[in-house]
């Protein structure tokens, strides 16, 4: 909780004369882990404290029944709801006309912001009350509620396919292979996704353009996600009450686009995007404070990738230390697999840096955790051999490759190039100087053994092997590899 939504809350249970209960809720606020034996120390002399758990409940409601009046008016969803309330109650009191008026005024924005679960509740108790006096226009109003109903189903079924193209490409994420490509296609082919989107309502169309934004971007055309992330970002500019109605849309709608550009090589408009998210950021009351946190830890995401992409390492540095900070504080926000994307590309901009200690920290962490994307799986392990060859433990780099392969082989991901490359990287713990340049020649064959336009030359798209290569073999920083590219 805020500490505006704190105050508030204490204020509102101090009128009602629950002083035990802001008692129990301070102390609660003060422990950092919560402790209930200190608790129960606390408020041993109260006769609350032999039903605790009764009251930690009781506490529990009465803060959801503050904050819900606290933020009231906060969206067009909570007036909404706070109106279908009011209707209720006027409708038992037999004030018809009253119930009426609130209605039609909330129908107008149900309508405007295609809220149709919520403008279906105000359409059923408008019939509810024509039918207490078989009011003629409750023919009419039964076929709009009709028509409602099937424009609501039909936003599902949009939305169910954005979220199966989402759950897709979180799980395969870059196409590798004809298979992968095969169950994307498969579902692009659906007839849902092959109507005009302009004919459709403003919230069908943004999860109809993010299929095609999940689609391109898994298939490695980003032209084509550009212009699909483009016209996804032109209904907030249509409609702008969805900016501050759909926070997350719109800030993911930004982050999406900024991604596309990173892999077109935009850099400046890249940026450009990552500036409106941190403005966006400090444009957001406290109620929003999960978005805000997003939308920072997207432009930092962001400026981090720009960054090392232009050798620009001292700044990408200090946005990657900002990120790691960033990260600890919001723990509970960011969720874990989001957290690891990010440590990946920390881990990738220190070990590019020669920062090898610190990439270590941040690859280990990628490493143990069980929610990273598998498509990243391939970059992460072979950056974690890479780093340790840089650290001197050669001795465990054969280890670390055929347990890479292993893992890489049971889930599936273990495709022909990389396979190349552990194999090689096998070789290099019992190689001398002049072996260790024969297989760094290797390597680089392989990589350009690559056809264009293979699925790929996706992958190595996301980590710069080649680069390193070339250190090795020219005896020089990576760092002044990227300078010369």
């Amino acid at each position: 909780m805020s500490k505006n939504e704190k105050r508030y809350f204490k204020l509102q249970i101090k009128n009602q004369g629950n002083r035990n209960y802001i008692q129990l809720f301070d102390t609660i606020d003060k422990q950092k882990q919560y402790d209930e034996l200190k608790i129960k120390k606390v408020f041993s002399d109260k006769a609350f404290i032999k039903q605790l758990s009764v009251a930690k409940n009781y506490l529990y409601a009465l803060i959801l029944k503050v904050l819900s009046a606290y933020h009231s008016d906060r969206t067009v969803d909570f007036r909404i709801r706070t109106a279908l309330n009011q209707v209720e109650i006027l409708f038992f009191k037999n004030l018809f006309k009253q119930c009426l008026k609130i209605i039609e005024r909330e129908k107008k924005i149900a309508e405007q912001l295609e809220r149709y679960a919520l403008l279906l509740e105000l359409l059923k108790w408008e019939r509810r009350i024509y039918s207490f006096d078989l009011n003629p226009g409750i023919i009419q109003l039964s076929r709009t509620i009709t028509e409602k109903a099937t424009q609501f189903k039909i936003l599902t079924d949009y939305q169910i396919l954005a979220i199966k193209f989402a759950l897709l490409y979180k799980k395969a994420g870059k196409i590798r292979d004809s298979s992968e490509s095969a169950v994307f296609n498969k579902l692009l082919k659906h007839p849902l996704l092959l109507k005009n989107p302009s004919t459709l309502g403003l919230d069908a169309q943004w999860h109809f353009w993010l299929s095609h934004i999940h689609y391109y971007r898994a298939i490695g055309d980003y032209k084509n996600a550009y212009v699909a992330a483009k016209n996804s970002l032109l209904l907030f500019e249509k409609q702008p009450l969805l900016i501050a109605e759909e926070p997350q849309r719109y800030i993911s709608t930004l982050y999406n686009i900024a991604l596309i550009l990173e892999e077109l090589h935009e850099m400046e408009e890249c940026l450009y995007y990552a500036k409106k998210l941190k403005s966006f950021s400090q444009s957001k009351s406290e109620f929003f404070r999960t978005t805000i946190s997003w939308a920072i830890i997207f432009s930092y995401s962001i400026e981090l990738n720009v960054y090392r992409r232009n050798n620009m390492i001292q700044q990408a540095l200090k946005v990657g230390d900002a990120i790691e900070s960033y990260l600890e504080v919001k723990a509970n926000v960011i969720t874990e697999s989001r957290k690891m994307d990010y440590y990946l590309e920390i881990a990738t901009t220190f070990f590019f840096a020669g920062e090898f200690k610190k990439a270590l920290a941040s690859i280990n962490k990628v490493l143990n955790a069980a929610s990273i994307r598998l498509d990243l799986q391939p970059h992460a392990r072979l950056l974690n051999i890479l780093i340790h060859y840089e650290l001197g433990n050669i001795l465990i780099l054969d280890n670390l490759a055929m347990s890479s392969q292993h893992f890489l082989r049971r889930k599936q991901k273990l495709y022909t190039y990389e396979n190349k490359i552990f194999n090689l990287l096998k070789r290099l713990h019992n190689s001398d100087g002049v072996d260790v340049k024969k297989i760094l020649k290797e390597m680089n064959e392989v990589i350009k053994g690559i056809p264009p336009g293979e699925y790929e030359q996706l992958a190595w798209n996301t980590f710069d092997l080649s680069c390193w290569i070339k250190s090795k073999m020219e005896n020089k920083s990576m760092m002044e590899i990227m300078k010369e590219k």
